[in-house]
C-alpha cells in the first residue's frame, strides 16, 4: 500500500515532533498475528472482502452496530489502551506503530471514544485537519490527548512496514505469539520475530496500572 500524506501532513508531522508523540498504539488476540503478518494490520471490510477470518476483541467498536458502522477503519490510539483491554480475555499484543500514520490520507481522530453512543462516523468523518487534530490536545506542547481515551481512527489497512515491535504481558504470552507464528514467513524469507520485534513490556498492559 503506497503511503499519500494528508494536504496539511507537514503541519501535523511538526505537532507530533513538538508534542513527542514516538508512536501510536493498536492492540488485537494473538491469534490473529499470523494473518497480521502475512497482510497488514486490515480493517473489517478488508478482511470481509478477502475472506480472512478474524478474531475480534470483544470492546471493538462497543457493540456489533459500531462495528458495521466503522467498518473501514481500524482503531489505534495515541496512549496505551488499557481501558479497552480490560476486560479480554485470553494474552493479547500490543502493536507499537509508525506515527506517520497520524498523517496518512484517510486518518481521522476523536476526542471522544468511538464506542460511545453519541459518536457517529457521520459527525466525525471529517475530523483528519491539523486543527482537529491538535483538537486532541489542552495545549500546543501536551503529548497526551485531553481526555486521554481520544481514538485514532487508520482508514483500511496498516501494512507491516509500519510496524515497529509487538509487545506482550508476559513470557507466557510471548512464548505462545511465537509458537501461532512459528510457520509463518515474510516475503524476504525471514521469520517475524527476526524482522519485528517481539519484547515483554507489562507497562503496556492495564494489569500494570492495577498493580
Amino acid at each position: 500500500m503506497d503511503f499519500r500524506s494528508k494536504p496539511d501532513a507537514q503541519q501535523i508531522e511538526e505537532s507530533v515532533q513538538r508534542r513527542r508523540i514516538l508512536a501510536i498504539w493498536h492492540f488485537t488476540h494473538i491469534h490473529n498475528l499470523p494473518s497480521i503478518f502475512k497482510y497488514g494490520i486490515l480493517s473489517r471490510s478488508e478482511m470481509n472482502a478477502r475472506g480472512i477470518p478474524y478474531d475480534r476483541p470483544l470492546t471493538t467498536w462497543g457493540s456489533p452496530w459500531k462495528a458495521e458502522e466503522f467498518e473501514d477503519y481500524i482503531c489505534c490510539g495515541i496512549t496505551r489502551p488499557w481501558g479497552m483491554m480490560c476486560n479480554e480475555e485470553g494474552p493479547l499484543a500490543v502493536f507499537c506503530l509508525n506515527p506517520r500514520l497520524l498523517w496518512r490520507e484517510g486518518t481521522i481522530y476523536t476526542a471522544k471514544h468511538t464506542g460511545w453512543g453519541d459518536v457517529s462516523l457521520a459527525d466525525i468523518s471529517d475530523e483528519g485537519t491539523s486543527e482537529h487534530f491538535d483538537a486532541l490536545f489542552a495545549s500546543s506542547t501536551d503529548g497526551l490527548p485531553s481526555p486521554t481515551h481520544a481514538d485514532v481512527l487508520v482508514y483500511k489497512m496498516i501494512p507491516r512496514d509500519e510496524f515497529y515491535r509487538v509487545y506482550f504481558a508476559d513470557d507466557e504470552a510471548k512464548s505462545a505469539a511465537l509458537q501461532i507464528c512459528d510457520g509463518v514467513r515474510l516475503p524476504d524469507g525471514q521469520r517475524v520475530w527476526q524482522a519485528i520485534p517481539f519484547a515483554i513490556r507489562p507497562s503496556v498492559f492495564p494489569t500494570f496500572r492495577q498493580e
